[in-house]
């Protein structure tokens, strides 16, 4: 089974595919080796809305597009990069052999 949460291209557009035949969402996870959790996710999360509560069929191209673009979004930089006082007293509470645990409490009380 993949490790990978992330679905191809190509895994897209086979899943395109299956709900035509009627499959369920296990089953298709299951001819692919997967775990059904990405699948159902993938589907949720790409799918079109009609006009009403009925979605629209999944489409792999669409689906591709936006995953790509997900995957290009700038990520929140790092408390310890941001916060030069809160990194020296983690590096000075790990000198000093102290657990994660114990160096992660000021960042409760905003360092």
């Amino acid at each position: 089974m993949p490790c990978d949460t992330r679905l191809s291209g190509t895994e897209r557009e086979e899943l395109s595919r299956q709900p035509a035949t009627g499959a369920s969402g296990r089953a298709m996870a299951r001819q692919r080796g997967r775990a059904p959790s990405p699948l159902s996710r993938e589907l949720r999360r790409t799918g079109r809305r009609r006009l009403g509560s009925r979605r629209a069929p999944y489409r792999a191209l669409p689906a591709q597009r936006l995953a790509t673009r997900v995957g290009r979004r700038r990520r929140r930089p790092r408390t310890l990069v941001v916060n030069p006082r809160l990194r020296a007293y983690v590096v000075a509470g790990l000198a000093q052999r102290w657990s994660p645990v114990r160096c992660q409490a000021p960042r409760d009380r905003q360092c």
